[in-house]
């Protein structure tokens, strides 16, 4: 619904305290993404404070019906969306993608093989 509530949590070790607790009983259905971060003294040791910043989405459910070929441009559209955050980092080798309708559901089923590097340098010195 583009509605989006905004508010913060506070985690002191175990203790947690919500500032604005009216966001607690709203209605309607909300997707939540919560950001987390420790508090750090002059941005050098971390505190044992935790804030928590939730964001609500608003949404709705509707019903809506697209053409095999709308249903397959969308798909691809997120498939590629989805593909370039998450594989941004990777060498694809190679990527089959099958496609197919029964007429109520769309199914696009992609397979990638693909090469990541995800090892950390770190130099080390030998003495001898």
């Amino acid at each position: 619904t583009g509605n989006v509530t905004k508010y913060n949590k506070y985690k002191f070790y175990n203790f947690s305290l919500k500032i604005l607790t009216k966001y607690n009983n709203l209605g309607g259905l909300y997707d939540t993404i919560e950001k987390k971060e420790m508090l750090t003294l002059l941005g050098v040791n971390n505190l044992p404070i935790e804030v928590a910043t939730v964001f609500l989405y608003e949404y709705t459910n509707e019903s809506v019906t697209y053409t095999e070929k709308q249903a397959g441009e969308l798909a691809y559209a997120d498939l590629t969306a989805q593909l370039n955050d998450v594989l941004s980092c990777a060498e694809i080798i190679s990527k089959s993608i099958i496609t197919s309708c029964d007429g109520e559901y769309f199914y696009l089923t992609c397979k990638i093989y693909c090469i990541e590097d995800i090892a950390e340098e770190k130099e080390f010195y030998i003495s001898k």
